[in-house]
């Protein structure tokens, strides 16, 4: 109940602030993936990457996943946005992604790193992620289809 709220607020807050102090040091400021008010930023290049990312994005929501289609601007501010959103994941979904079944994924967590992943892979490490989370809602109870 209300009692919760107290402890979790005083946590988030600490993670912010913690976070804000790595931004003054230079450092790419983060927070939890459970934290994270945008868990994946989903950055789409030109049609066929917006309906994969829209269909992802559909199959985030099912796996409780918070994720958000950056799809106004440059492709370079859509990143940038992203990046200033503390988005745990940045996906990038062009032409090439749609053709190989893949992602291009950079992680808040390794700065400067970007990495080509499968689309299953992903869900398995968004799985992975969720599953340690201390409010999690069972979601290794929500697979993602195969479809």
């Amino acid at each position: 109940g209300r009692a919760c709220i107290g402890p979790v607020k005083g946590l988030i807050l600490a993670l912010i602030d913690a976070g804000l102090k790595a931004a003054r040091e230079g450092l790419t400021p983060r927070l939890p993936f459970w934290a994270t008010p945008m868990q994946v930023a989903l950055v789409p290049v030109g049609q066929p990457g917006r309906e994969v990312a829209e269909r992802i994005a559909r199959r985030l929501a099912a796996m409780r996943v918070r994720a958000a289609l950056m799809s106004d601007g440059s492709l370079g501010a859509r990143i940038r946005t992203a990046g200033r959103s503390w988005a745990s994941y940045i996906v990038v979904i062009g032409e090439r992604e749609v053709e190989t079944g893949t992602l291009s994924v950079r992680r808040r967590w390794e700065p400067g790193k970007q990495e080509v992943v499968r689309v299953d892979e992903f869900y398995e490490e968004l799985l992975g992620l969720l599953s340690r989370s201390p409010i999690a809602a069972e979601p290794s109870s929500v697979l993602p289809s195969t479809s």
